[in-house]
């Protein structure tokens, strides 16, 4: 990740316009010396045509309604939020890299002077990225007596304020702005204020004349096409607003698309021509009130053009006609004229952090300058989950990935937890225990189907308990510790069975072929080989089966018991067992619909053949939460030590160091995953003796000892059903950022 320079800071700013385009990004590093403004990488999200109809529509009194506005500031929210993180990830930074957020929202309706609305709930974005926001500029300076607009002269008088001359900076977006700065710009009565329409009337006549198959008029190419009607364009000029006194401002609410709509119908004209006139109207505007507002106070030297307008040639041409100075675009100033206003919010955000005002009185007719938006703190306890312990958890801005996998509905709830160096993480609670109206939010307490990791948190913990003992022999023969063993599977070992190399399939449909508890293994024994044991690591539920059997059979105790004695109890595991009692159901987490009980699952075993074993199995069907999980984790870091108690001897760590597999397709050692950096649920970045393990409903637990560190991720990603993989891809990408959170 790249490291934020010694001297100043990055901030992002959000900007959606009047043109309704989509929503402009830009990162932006601020130095210490006035002016060192760079912009480290810019992106536009653009709306889909659904989302610009239903904005647009927003916008028109009368055609909308209060619930509408109220639902779209949740999803513009959304997508300000989603525009952020797209954007740093295409830059390579992080969250905790950027000082803070600066939107401007989307404008719904002005008011001049009197009251503004702007949505893209800020709350959301702070929320989703982490990441102080501040937003809704306008009001603190419609409350200083201000029309709210133009806000921009901030960023303007910081990039071009300290020529001699005058300089008129002209924004040319959905309407028209212009900025005088330059040190003649103090005998101006107002500095700043709106010329009228930009882009906006433009664009409505290009979508109605192309019936929606365009959206504006690129390079002005249409416009060039048609011929200008001066008696329609001087009917255009003697709009009101052209005569109104600055400071102020205008909107979709004076050209908007009843303006422009009313111009289609009765201007009389070809489509060519009415596009060419209302081309020219934004360039008559612009120098009509240049010529009123500014001329009698000081003449332009030079006019900097900025917005979409800049990329409009033919209406650039039609302003070099009418003025007579050098009409310039921002570029060549290597400003990007997209990427603009959405870097002076970035920079009014930071000034707001800082307690400095942002708005120009000069501009807008405040009474006085103001400190303007408002600002939204991530809220990390709240927004990183459920958290709880007897004192204060701590949380990781790595949670929020887990919160975004389950919002993206990959599974109904998670909890992760993290230990580093002795310093824990949460547990940090996601979502809620299925997808059903009135379901009960998951908390730190919540149970979850282990799965596979029932292997490695039981069974393989026994297996260790009695190589120490001398009960068994890793070199020790299946046919040595159970009779009746088919001569094909007789000289399986048990360090074959614990790496995954035995020979044995994958897995079998053992359910289906055993009528009672007491015949899955007979049935198992009956499966042919695969391959030779020790050429190949197939991981393998068949191999575990068995060895859970040959446990039972060498110790003359069943399995719950071997594990609620040796594990569960040892270690005080408060809420691990088999078939959960129906008093703790509510806290368990749903997995799958099962077809043949016509029912979700919620306490009862997701794993087929676990189910035909009554729930109790060597591979499959541990319950827990996060917080027993990490007990054992800890137990495992120290060594088999833990709270005075010892369940395993130090020496037996060389073991789970080793790797059992060496030249085969598979890192392993007794049970567990070694790590390997390529293609590991645990990602790149955990040490190579780190040992971790996965389960088939969504859970995961990785230990690295060499790092101090365990992770715990659990979820219920088949729930409702299995086929959403997301969780293999999501698993390696969570893995690597706690690390880097953590390490780097």
């Amino acid at each position: 990740m790249e490291r934020m320079p010694a001297m100043g800071r990055y901030a992002v700013g959000l900007m959606s316009g009047t043109s309704l385009d989509g929503i402009d990004a830009a990162l932006v590093h601020v130095g210490e010396r006035p002016g060192d403004i760079s912009l480290v990488h810019f992106l536009t999200l653009p709306y889909t045509p659904e989302q610009r109809t239903a904005l647009l529509r927003l916008c028109q009194p009368g055609e909308s309604s209060v619930a509408e506005i109220c639902a779209m500031n949740f999803e513009l929210g959304e997508l300000f939020a989603a525009a952020v993180k797209q954007l740093l990830a295409e830059a390579g930074f992080g969250p905790e890299q950027i000082a803070v957020i600066g939107s401007h929202g989307q404008t719904i309706y002005h008011i001049p002077g009197r009251s503004t609305l702007q949505i893209g709930e800020p709350a959301v974005i702070a929320n989703r990225t982490g990441i102080t926001t501040v937003a809704d500029f306008r009001p603190a300076d419609i409350a200083a007596g201000g029309q709210g607009a133009p806000l921009i002269p901030y960023f303007d008088q910081i990039m071009f304020g300290s020529s001699d001359g005058l300089t008129a900076v002209q924004n040319i977006g959905g309407i028209g702005n212009v900025t005088l700065v330059g040190r003649q710009a103090d005998q101006l009565p107002c500095i700043a204020f709106d010329t009228g329409p930009g882009n906006m009337v433009i664009d409505a006549i290009v979508r109605l004349m192309t019936d929606g198959a365009l959206s504006f008029d690129e390079g002005g190419r249409l416009a060039a096409q048609g011929r200008v009607n001066h008696e329609l364009l001087a009917r255009l000029m003697s709009h009101p607003y052209f005569s109104e006194l600055p400071p102020k401002t205008t909107g979709r609410e004076v050209f908007g698309s009843a303006f422009s709509t009313e111009l289609w119908h009765k201007s009389g004209l070809s489509s060519w021509d009415l596009l060419a006139t209302v081309t020219a109207f934004t360039a008559e505007s612009i120098t009509d009130q240049y010529r009123r507002f500014v001329a009698p106070y000081g003449e332009i030297e030079r006019v900097i053009v900025g917005g979409g307008g800049s990329h409009n040639d033919t209406l650039l041409s039609m302003l070099r006609e009418r003025l007579n100075c050098p009409v310039y675009v921002h570029e060549d100033f290597g400003i990007s004229s997209d990427a603009k206003e959405a870097m002076a919010f970035a920079l009014m955000a930071l000034a707001t952090l800082d307690g400095k005002s942002s708005n120009v009185p000069r501009a807008t007719g405040a009474r006085m300058p103001a400190v303007l938006g408002k600002t939204v703190l991530p809220e990390r306890q709240k927004s990183l989950g459920r958290v709880g312990s007897e004192k204060e958890a701590l949380s990781l801005q790595s949670f929020r990935l887990v919160e975004e996998f389950v919002q993206k509905r990959n599974a109904s709830g998670a909890v992760a937890m993290v230990s580093y160096r002795g310093v824990e993480y949460g547990p940090a609670a996601f979502g809620h225990v299925g997808f059903f109206p009135g379901a009960e939010p998951v908390t730190p307490e919540s149970i979850f189907d282990l799965a596979s990791l029932t292997k490695v948190v039981g069974t393989t913990t026994v297996v260790l308990q009695l190589l120490e003992e001398g009960v068994l022999d890793l070199q020790a023969e299946v046919g040595e510790l159970l009779s009746h063993v088919p001569a094909d599977k007789a000289r399986i070992t048990l360090e074959r069975l614990l790496s995954h190399t035995s020979g044995l399939p994958a897995w079998a449909p053992l359910y289906q072929l055993a009528a009672t508890p007491q015949e899955v293994v007979p049935e198992l024994l009956k499966l042919p080989m695969e391959y030779e044991p020790g050429t190949q690591v197939v991981y393998s539920c068949m191999g575990y089966i068995l060895l859970g059997h040959i446990l039972e059979t060498v110790t003359g105790t069943p399995l719950k018991e071997l594990i609620q004695q040796r594990v569960i109890e040892p270690l005080d595991l408060k809420d691990t067992c088999y078939n959960p009692p129906e008093a703790v159901l509510p806290r368990v987490v749903y997995t799958e619909w099962c077809v043949r009980r016509k029912e979700f699952l919620r306490g009862t075993v997701h794993d087929e053949n676990a189910q035909a074993l009554g729930g109790v199995s060597a591979n499959a069907g541990l319950f827990s939460t996060a917080r027993d999980l990490a007990k054992f984790a800890q137990m495992i870091l120290n060594r088999g030590e833990i709270n005075g108690k010892r369940l395993l001897n130090d020496s037996t760590f060389e073991l789970l160091s080793k790797c059992f597999t060496e030249g085969l397709n598979e890192r392993r050692t007794l049970g567990w995953l070694l790590h390997q950096k390529q293609g590991s649920s645990g990602g790149g970045l955990l040490s190579p003796s780190a040992i971790g393990h996965t389960g088939f409903t969504g859970t995961s637990l990785w230990i690295d000892r060499e790092q101090e560190l365990f992770v715990i991720l659990l979820t219920n990603r088949v729930h409702p059903v299995r086929t959403n993989d997301a969780i293999i891809r999501f698993r390696p990408a969570f893995h690597d950022a706690v690390v880097r959170e953590l390490t780097q």
